[in-house]
């Protein structure tokens, strides 16, 4: 008779825990709801993707072209610098830069 007693209390005590997983799950209902975004992600729309990837092949192509003038700007400069430095320094015939010298002043 105490094996039907405790049997029976094990099933009272696991339908109690049963019952309140369930109104968890009912209360947790409502913030599924709020959090549908995080669900969604799973399977992606491919048109969202392709809008971003479009996107971001044109303003890379922007910004490559752009950093591209920047680094020949900078590439001149350093050439510049360079003839500067040589006449300076005296490692060059002065009459070859003559012309390039003053064409930056």
């Amino acid at each position: 008779m105490e094996t039907q007693q405790v049997g029976s209390r094990r099933q009272v005590a696991a339908e109690q825990v049963e019952a309140q997983l369930l109104e968890r799950r009912r209360g947790s209902h409502c913030e599924d709801k709020k959090q549908r975004l995080e669900y969604q992600t799973d399977e992606p729309s491919k048109e969202p993707i392709k809008a971003i990837r479009n996107w971001l092949k044109e303003n890379l192509h922007v910004f490559l072209e752009k950093l591209e003038k920047e680094v020949r700007e900078l590439e001149q400069l350093v050439r510049d610098l360079e003839l500067w430095l040589d006449v300076l320094l005296g490692e060059s015939h002065l009459e070859e830069h003559c012309f390039t010298l003053k064409s930056h002043m």
